[in-house]
């Protein structure tokens, strides 16, 4: 399943960002987002219980994962 999520943050000072994400989910065991823009290559992959972070397409983060939602 893939679709695209447009989301809403609050800040403390009263800022306010409006990301948005592709995401695609295979299952079981497997979750990508993409931070748009794509061009950025950011995001991170969830592959069962551990979850990979990306920025400019270089990986800065392999962890377990607290999302469950691969599981």
């Amino acid at each position: 399943m893939s679709f695209l999520q447009n989301n809403t943050a609050y800040h403390h000072d009263g800022q306010e960002q409006s990301p948005s994400w592709y995401e695609h989910i295979e299952i079981p065991g497997r979750l990508r987002i993409a931070f748009l823009p794509a061009a950025q290559k950011s995001g991170l992959f969830q592959i069962d219980d551990r979850v990979a972070s990306f920025d400019n397409g270089i990986r800065v983060d392999f962890r377990p994962s607290v999302n469950g939602c691969c599981s």
